[in-house]
């Protein structure tokens, strides 16, 4: 898919002594070669990006120059907004994020805005299922909450980190949090997938049940509008089990249970070629049960991934930021880390 990529000047394409590295036009040659449209951008404006560049030789590589815009207003806001921007440094150099971006940045561009036609139909044959979802589920269901299939947040199809849970929390669908009781397949894959990406723009900001993951994810500098992704045991929001009767919160779970075996593995296939690190969010006060669920997880997990080289870890929400400071060289070496802000 080929990108629209904007080029800083100063301390970007020119390092701090305004030399440009040898490895730059090579590089940026190999982006257009392969369709992408290069424009030199600066604060200075579009005169003082050309400029520059013509004073290195540089100024047949780009196909624009322009000024950084300080606001944008458009019809699809979505569409102005970068997929990603990469911070370059006096360590991280462009030909560094150029070769980030062939590497790792691409792939999920697509994703990033437009979902794929088999992960709509993954969410469409879900909805379909919402009749036999709402039986089972009878009087552990809300009743103003919308019965949206809920099977992911984030970019599932690209993402590198993967946290697994139980269902989607009532609280996600308040009044305030504006969920249409009625969104076609279409509409709802686009905003679960751009859940995070989106947040605050198009959609309220995510909910604060994330944020521990949120900081987890940037500790380990996976940002979770772009590499990362939530995934549902079971897609349809309930009641909690907590405070429920015992013939009650047995139904609950084997709801839980044939949801997971019908579309857990279904969900995951996706992000087969992406994803490195799984981690299963333990409740607090796991017992046998639980950690039974947590091995058919597993297992269901490398059934839908294949031969996979990634990692299964299981953790509490409280461990998580712990964990990933005290190990976070590891995990980014592993995960494969971006230099990025978004």
């Amino acid at each position: 898919m080929p990108l629209n990529i904007s080029i800083d000047v100063d301390g970007t394409l020119l390092d701090e002594n305004e030399n440009v590295h040898p490895q730059t036009r090579n590089l940026i040659e190999q982006l257009k070669a392969e369709g992408h449209r290069i424009q030199l951008w600066s604060t200075g404006g579009a005169d003082y990006a050309l400029r520059r560049a013509t004073e290195k030789g540089l100024a047949d590589l780009f196909d624009s120059f322009g000024a950084k815009p300080d606001v944008a207003i458009d019809d699809i806001p979505e569409s102005a907004r970068p997929v990603a921007t990469i911070k370059a440094d006096k360590i991280f150099l462009l030909h560094h994020a150029i070769e980030l971006l062939e590497s790792k940045i691409e792939g999920c561009v697509e994703s990033a805005l437009c979902p794929t036609p088999s992960l709509k139909q993954l969410v469409a044959e879900m909805q379909k299922d919402a009749g036999k979802a709402r039986a089972s589920l009878g009087d552990l269901l809300i009743s103003h909450v919308p019965l949206h299939p809920i099977p992911f947040f984030g970019n599932v199809e690209s993402a590198k980190v993967i946290t697994i849970g139980l269902n989607p929390a009532i609280t996600e669908f308040s009044k305030h949090r504006s969920w249409k009781r009625l969104l076609n397949e279409e509409d709802l894959t686009f905003r679960l997938v751009n859940y995070f990406r989106l947040a605050g723009i198009c959609y309220p900001p995510a909910h604060g049940w994330f944020s521990d993951i949120s900081e987890f994810l940037n500790t380990i500098r996976c940002p979770q509008k772009i590499v990362a992704a939530h995934v549902d045991l079971c897609p349809w929001t309930s009641i909690a089990p907590i405070g429920l009767t015992a013939a009650r919160r047995n139904r609950f779970w084997n709801l839980v249970d044939d949801q997971m075996e019908r579309w857990l593995a279904r969900t995951l296939a996706h992000a087969r070629q992406t994803v490195k690190l799984i981690v299963i969010l333990e409740s607090p006060k796991a017992g046998d049960l639980e950690r039974e669920r947590q091995n058919r997880t597993k297992q269901i997990i490398h059934n839908s991934l294949g031969a996979w080289d990634g990692q299964i870890r299981v953790k509490k929400m409280a461990e998580l930021v712990d964990w990933a400071w005290t190990y976070k060289t590891s995990l980014r070496n592993f995960v494969g880390h971006f230099n990025t802000v978004d």
